[in-house]
């Protein structure tokens, strides 16, 4: 896959920064062009795993919260590893 000229990357998944407000699709959208300016090529898997940490989806330990929550009302049965 040939490198754009061009690094707009929500429009490509536009689904994977739902959720995201406009500080956070800000600091996702900088992070990723930062990357693709050193050659990193865009792909939808790190693009959504990234959206999603700093959704809060995917938690410091590693896992997804299945029910939406954060952390401290996480439980291992809404767990799920990603």
């Amino acid at each position: 896959m040939m490198m754009s000229d061009r690094f707009d990357i929500e429009s490509r998944w536009p689904d994977v920064f739902e959720g995201l407000d406009d500080q956070q699709r800000r600091n996702v959208v900088e992070a990723l062009a930062a990357s693709w300016h050193e050659g990193w090529v865009p792909n939808r898997e790190d693009v959504a795993r990234l959206t999603a940490k700093v959704r809060g989806d995917i938690h410091s330990r590693g896992v997804r919260c299945a029910d939406g929550f954060g952390c401290a009302i996480c439980t291992p049965s809404v767990m799920q590893e990603v």
